[in-house]
């Protein structure tokens, strides 16, 4: 079974999405569709995330739009995905990217290149070894960062610091964003 990821940029009113088998030989062949941000259109596009097996979900967004689309994807996509027979350690993972880090060539925007190089951009950084093993995620909005103590210098670093914010976690996993507002 191919190990499918999926790509979303996040707008105020649609989104545009990308789906590419992961473990492709060459460059990734992606289906491209355009989704609704109202609750009906995010329940069918969980479905279609079930129905493509999708394993991964990476999404970015400049504005606060990302989070009913995520909430929507963490009840009912990441449930299913996690159920399902030969299920992996990172099925359901919903991973939400700095929209900077996603900044294309200059000239015409498109939606779908930014969905695709989410795709190609976590692909790598999330399952190289050498840049991992820096990443951390915030329990309380969800962010993955990289480790504000990680070294100067090393494979990858100039990857984190373009695509990642540095991230410091207390001892709950929240990050200073959410310790602030759980504090108010």
């Amino acid at each position: 079974m191919p190990y499918r990821m999926a790509g979303i940029d996040v707008h105020k009113k649609r989104l545009a999405i990308v789906v590419a088998d992961a473990e492709a030989e060459d460059h990734y062949q992606f289906e491209r569709r355009w989704y609704g941000s109202n609750p009906e259109q995010l329940r069918v596009l969980s479905e279609w995330l079930v129905e493509q097996q999708v394993e991964e979900v990476v999404m970015e967004s400049t504005a606060q739009y990302w989070k009913p689309v995520w909430e929507t994807l963490e009840r009912s996509w990441k449930a299913i995905c996690q159920s399902r027979e030969g299920a992996g350690r990172m099925s359901g993972t919903l991973h939400l990217a700095q929209a900077l880090s996603n900044r294309g060539r200059r000239g015409r925007k498109s939606d779908f290149r930014d969905a695709e190089r989410l795709v190609n951009t976590a692909n790598w950084l999330l399952n190289d070894p050498r840049t991992r093993k820096w990443m951390i995620q915030c329990l309380g909005c969800r962010p993955w960062g990289y480790q504000h103590d990680a070294p100067k210098k090393f494979f990858g670093r100039a990857h984190l610091e373009r695509y990642f914010e540095p991230m410091n976690l207390d001892g709950r996993g929240l990050c200073e964003q959410c310790r602030t507002s759980k504090s108010t």
